[in-house]
């Protein structure tokens, strides 16, 4: 009667901490099952690649562009499976209380409606305005158009600048066709494209590298822009022999900072001569041009 009443109490107290265990404890997962699991990310890995490079051989064997969304719907279907597993075994929610996979499938639910909204915001960009909806690339896309050089062919009014040219150097290069020309035809150069050339003329001298012809031209009739000079640049033309030299010692001087390389000799300059607050509207000259944009 006593060894059925311990085996009794023996039976029920392995049951409540059975019980115990499948509700707080940790689930012990067969190696078969684990083995399976790893498989399945092994295999989901093999397939992310695969289809990246099968998309390649598509595209590259029919000539064809597979859309974005293609793409996009086949890495995350395949993404999708993966997390699934790995949530189910390695998070153990297939052994838990079912509302803890209701917290991750709300929170994943949460999560897609807000990045849909992204997207949609994303995708319907060029809707009003088709040139929102292209890629940004570093140094801009190129093939832009700037009027070509006095004397260029008949039918050749227009070159095109290539990749990779900085917006920077993109006025820098409008600004001085746009010089050029006018003092092709003898014309009388804007306050700020007289600036502009006589910005150039000191970089160039300040690097050592010979004018174009266009600078030296505008050095021939400079006299005629000298109250322009001496209000815009701090300084007149008698004044040129001091502002090469600062312009020099500018040159030399290590630059540091995000200063745009185009810019930081002026600057430099204005701050070493004490005109920084006069200097600073013919900083960017051919950036304020009209043409220039």
């Amino acid at each position: 009667m006593a060894h059925a009443a311990s085996h009794s109490a023996a039976h029920a107290a392995h049951a409540a901490h059975g019980d115990h265990g499948h509700d707080h404890g940790h689930i012990v997962i067969p190696q078969r099952t684990l083995l399976v699991v790893f498989g399945i990310l092994l295999l989901g890995t093999l397939a992310t690649v695969a289809a990246a490079q099968i998309e390649v051989w598509f595209a590259a064997t029919f000539d064809v562009v597979i859309p974005q969304w293609v793409n996009v719907a086949v890495a995350l279907s395949i993404a999708a499976v993966k997390s699934t597993v790995v949530a189910l075994y390695f998070m153990q929610l297939r052994y838990d209380n079912p509302f803890n996979s209701l917290v991750v499938v709300f929170t994943l639910f949460t999560l897609a409606f807000f990045l849909g909204f992204t997207m949609l915001d994303l995708g319907s960009r060029k809707a009003l305005y088709d040139y929102k909806g292209s890629y940004v690339t570093a140094g801009g896309q190129g093939n832009i158009s700037v009027p070509a050089r006095p004397g260029a062919p008949a039918g050749a009014e227009y070159e095109t600048i290539p990749a990779g040219t900085s917006i920077a150097q993109f006025a820098r290069i409008t600004a001085a066709r746009q010089a050029e020309q006018t003092l092709a035809n003898g014309g009388t150069l804007p306050a700020q494209l007289a600036v502009f050339c006589a910005q150039e003329i000191q970089r160039l001298q300040a690097d050592g590298k010979p004018l174009p012809p266009y600078l030296v031209k505008f050095e021939q009739v400079r006299e005629q822009y000298a109250a322009i000079l001496a209000k815009k640049m701090g300084h007149g033309h008698a004044d040129s022999a001091h502002a090469e030299q600062g312009a020099s010692a500018n040159h030399a001087r290590v630059r540091t900072g995000l200063t745009l390389p185009e810019f930081s000799q002026h600057s430099s300059h204005s701050k070493d001569s004490g005109h920084s607050k006069d200097a600073g509207p013919a900083a960017t000259p051919a950036g304020d041009n009209p043409a220039a944009k």
